[in-house]
């Protein structure tokens, strides 16, 4: 599902940051994505980097008339004072011709002790479905990264940044090839692109999730 996600290539890409409704004004044979938000790092001495959203992609053929419900999950706040992360907020697409939601969860904050991974969003609905990343686990003194969207699952102890699976070689891509579904952050950074997890710190001010959306491939 990585590089031959799509048996054509998209004619283009339109990117739902806000929730709202959406209506196709033609015949389309599309790709609804629905990409939760992640969720935000905690603050402690041993602390954990937020999940990353999972995303849900359904191939379908639209028709004028259908009206898509559209429901965008918000990136886990930042955190400071010794607290535990805020997990990240499910992203949806329901309506229309569809017989259940496409659903990309939330990833779960990071915990500001612990001793087991922050787990990524689940995501279901789809006809691929592909659970967020999950954080890494923290050894004693450590401050760890988050998870990407879509996974993979950052390793144990891991500090850096971690791109997605849906990076600049997959059809994930908006129409100038750059990435959307977000990377997992290193401590104290915001997650990237979206659905990304925030990184962990021991002071300050922990890394934010970023924001989910829904994206619509046409073809």
């Amino acid at each position: 599902i990585n590089t031959g996600l799509f048996s054509t290539n998209p004619a283009s890409v339109k990117l739902y940051t806000t929730s709202q409704t959406w209506s196709p004004s033609n015949l389309r044979n599309v790709a609804l994505v629905a990409i939760g938000a992640g969720g935000s790092g905690g603050l402690g001495s041993q602390s954990y980097g937020g999940g990353g959203g999972g995303v849900a992609i359904r191939i379908l053929q639209v028709v004028p008339g259908e009206t898509y419900n559209f429901n965008i999950g918000s990136g886990g706040a930042a955190v400071n004072g010794g607290s535990n992360g805020v997990n990240g907020g499910n992203t949806s697409i329901s309506g229309g011709s569809l017989s259940s939601s496409v659903f990309g969860g939330g990833g779960q904050r990071g915990e500001a002790t612990g001793d087991a991974p922050t787990n990524g969003g689940t995501a279901s609905g789809g006809d691929y479905n592909i659970d967020g990343g999950n954080a890494a686990g923290a050894g004693v003194g450590e401050q760890t990264s988050g998870g990407p969207a879509g996974g993979p699952d950052a390793t144990i102890s891991e500090t850096n940044s971690v791109s997605s699976r849906f990076d600049g070689n997959s059809h994930l891509v908006k129409s100038n090839g750059s990435k959307i579904c977000g990377a997992g952050q290193e401590p104290s950074v915001r997650g990237g692109n979206f659905g990304g997890g925030g990184g962990a710190a021991a002071s300050g001010y922990t890394g934010a999730g970023s924001q989910g959306v829904v994206a619509v491939f046409f073809f």
